[in-house]
This record gives C-alpha cells, structure tokens and sequence, in this order.
C-alpha cells in the first residue's frame, strides 16, 4: 500500500512539474475594476498613473516595460 501511495505522489508531482507553464507565459488580460490609482515609473523617468497595481502589471507585461510604483495616488 505504501508503494501505490508513493508512487501516485511521484507522479502526481511530476504532472504537475510538466503541466506548469512556461516562464513565457501570457500576459494576465483581467483586473477587479478597484480604483486605488498608483504613480509609476520606468527606467526611463516617464512617470504614468495606472487605475491600480495590477493595471501597471498588465501594461508592463503586454507592452515590455518596468514601471514600478513609486507612490500611492496619482502622479
């Protein structure tokens, strides 16, 4: 019995080491509609306002960028 039970963890692990996705994986596309407005910047300097955090991250990861928050309310 015990060797059944390791045996599906092993593989249990495993699928779950081949199903995760890949470090390339797509861009979250949805955020909870949560005003709570953040003042970013890139590398750059240009500063940019975004409606909330996951906003910036969404723009980040579809567009190339590295704003970060660099304050909490508008810019």
């Amino acid at each position: 019995m015990d060797n059944k039970l390791l045996s599906l963890t092993v593989l249990l692990v495993m699928s779950l080491f081949f199903l995760s996705p890949a470090e390339s994986q797509e861009c979250p596309t949805i955020c909870l509609a949560v005003f709570d407005p953040v003042c970013a910047e890139n590398s750059s300097g240009n500063q940019k306002t975004f409606g909330n955090t996951c906003n910036l991250e969404v723009f980040n990861c579809q567009n190339n960028q590295d704003y970060r928050v660099i304050r909490n309310g508008e810019c």
